[in-house]
């Protein structure tokens, strides 16, 4: 048995529970606001959804090169980068795009990383 292979699953597995974590947080907060001009207008959900953000963009730069590939379709590039955003220019956030991402893209990942755990 190849012993590092199998520490590799169980610390990508891991990183994923954290990442599901914060993408079910994301997932209440955006469901207990009755918009995007609600949430824009609490700062706090502002602060908590960027941070959040930022956790799962460090967690998902975590996870192995060779589950990144194998799981190919999702944006984890794009995710990864995202984190330079709410750590360097947290200040110039486009909160619309905040937004879109939290109620468009989280989903999406969420839902992957809920039945790869599922599963695992």
């Amino acid at each position: 048995m190849n012993w590092s292979g199998f520490m590799e699953f169980d610390r990508d597995l891991q990183i994923l529970l954290l990442i599901l974590k914060y993408t079910r947080r994301i997932s209440l907060l955006t469901s207990n606001v009755e918009g995007k001009e609600e949430f824009v207008a609490k700062y706090e959900f502002v602060d908590l959804a960027s941070f959040w953000l930022l956790q799962i963009s460090e967690n998902c730069n975590k996870l192995s090169l060779e589950f990144k590939q194998e799981f190919g379709n999702i944006p984890w590039r794009e995710i990864i980068r995202f984190r330079t955003i709410p750590a360097h220019w947290y200040e110039s956030l486009d909160v619309d795009i905040l937004w879109d991402i939290l109620v468009n893209d989280i989903p999406i990942l969420h839902e992957f990383v809920q039945q790869y755990c599922e599963i695992h």
